[in-house]
């Protein structure tokens, strides 16, 4: 192999430093050494005391061509790294105008949401400037309550919601709209789907929310634990009801909606709640089909608070079962305001339906650990048709003990008429013993479809 030299290019000497190619010739060059003069070399002194580069110096190489092929793919690698960094620098570049975009992109979106929101504050703010006359004469509010009290038999104003939101609801010391909820990142369990949910105008969502009777619609669809092929379905599994003082109704920041405030006249004038169609609100009968819309709308009229209404006005929290009262004495002690009546809640368990709105709960349940073992009896509101029972033993710092499961020594099943069964859909009480003795502190957990319906803590 030939170097490639041209005439005017610089070299490296081992010993005598940068030189200068003044001459070529078949045989080898002449070069400038500035200290010794010109000098004159053979190809094959490449390599061995002519060098292109002074790091090249470093190295021994047995031939000329060995020195040729090293500088060859030195070159070949320094091109792939500059094609390397070329590509990276394109990618580089085109990385930087896509997030370019998605800023631009961000920006608009929020130019854009700034404006819906400064829209929908001018709505609520327009609602609440036209919803903020005085209720003079109060008497004549009264006189149409007392006559829905002999009538109706009203009892005040009612928000129902899941046991899991109770937690929050009783920390806040308020019960508030879901606006106020959202914008405050407070996590709750929904009881109505999007596309009812969404239905709403931003005023009413910044309103909280309560029907002047038990028993409507929504509850009726949504209320219980579902069965399991429903169970991702939203819904309330172990439902709740808020009863709040009629005082409320006296309230300036208070309005009534004749129907659901979805889609129904909204005012708070006494003359507009004098002449709100009471009988269809509190219909509690059958119906003709042709007035079913009619009649579910009146049976959802809301009373709406443009504030946080304080739990000062709450008269009673109604459980619908001992076992979801026992679990509420259990965390926040007992309470006055505590009561079961299920006759509250739908009555839909009395009719012979198997689709989504069969719901099913545990009414009560007993917890024997006095012995050696563990015995368990629980006794539900229906059979355990497309239900399953799952259990589990925590200690006072919430982690897992043992596998209850491994430990189940017999498992009997009770009809309504308290006689042992093996079918499933006819089983209303289970009783279940396990091979384990709990210790005082310990916290036994019962799930119904997953659902936590117990939660107990062992006392010895």
């Amino acid at each position: 192999m030939i170097p490639n030299i041209n005439i005017g290019d610089t070299l490296y000497h081992k010993y005598l430093g940068e030189v200068i190619v003044k001459n070529l010739n078949e045989c080898g060059i002449n070069v400038d050494t500035i200290t010794q003069g010109m000098l004159e070399f053979n190809f094959y002194d490449f390599g061995r005391v002519l060098y292109y580069k002074k790091e090249h110096s470093n190295k021994d190489y047995k031939t000329c061509n060995e020195y040729l092929e090293f500088c060859e793919k030195e070159k070949k690698v320094k091109q792939e790294n500059e094609q390397k960094k070329f590509i990276q620098a394109k990618i580089d570049i085109q990385k930087e105008e896509e997030n370019q975009k998605v800023i631009d992109a961000q920006r608009k979106e929020e130019i854009k949401q700034k404006k819906v929101d400064e829209k929908q504050k001018s709505n609520i703010e327009k609602y609440k400037v036209k919803y903020s006359i005085n209720k003079e004469n109060i008497s004549e509010i009264k006189l149409k309550i007392n006559e829905l009290k002999e009538k109706y038999n009203f009892q005040g104003l009612w928000h129902f919601t899941d046991f899991t939101n109770l937690k929050s609801i009783f920390r806040a010391g308020e019960l508030s709209g879901r606006k106020l909820c959202l914008d405050n990142n407070m996590q709750f369990l929904d009881g109505a789907n999007s596309e009812i949910i969404n239905k709403a105008n931003e005023f009413v969502h910044s309103c909280t929310r309560f029907y002047y009777r038990p028993k409507t619609p929504t509850l009726y669809d949504n209320e219980g634990i579902k069965p399991i092929q429903y169970s991702s379905k939203i819904h309330i599994p172990r439902p709740v009801y808020l009863l709040f003082s009629e005082e409320l109704i006296y309230d300036n920041d208070t309005l009534f909606s004749n129907g659901n405030a979805t889609n129904s006249p909204i005012d708070n004038t006494i003359e507009f709640f004098n002449g709100m169609d009471w009988e269809s609100i509190f219909h509690s009968t059958w119906f003709q089909p042709e007035a079913r819309d009619y009649i579910i709308n009146k049976r959802h009229a809301e009373l709406l608070s443009k504030t946080p209404v304080k739990l000062k006005y709450l008269t009673n929290i109604i459980f619908r079962s001992e076992a979801d009262l026992k679990q509420a004495i259990r965390l926040w002690g007992k309470n006055d305001k505590f009561i079961v009546n299920e006759n509250y809640f739908s009555d839909k368990n009395n009719l012979l339906i198997i689709d989504w709105r069969y719901n099913n709960y545990i009414k009560k349940y007993k917890i024997d650990y006095s012995t050696n073992i563990l015995a368990l009896t629980i006794w539900l509101k229906r059979p355990l048709w497309n239900y399953s029972i799952s259990y589990e033993i925590e200690d006072g710092k919430g982690k897992k003990k043992t596998n209850l499961l491994d430990k189940l020594l017999d498992i009997r099943f009770k009809n309504e008429l308290n006689n042992e069964t093996d079918r499933l859909e006819e089983a209303i009480n289970a009783k279940l013993v396990f091979n384990y003795k709990p210790l005082s502190g310990d916290i036994m957990k019962i799930y119904l479809n997953n659902i936590l319906c117990v939660e107990e803590i062992v006392v010895r």
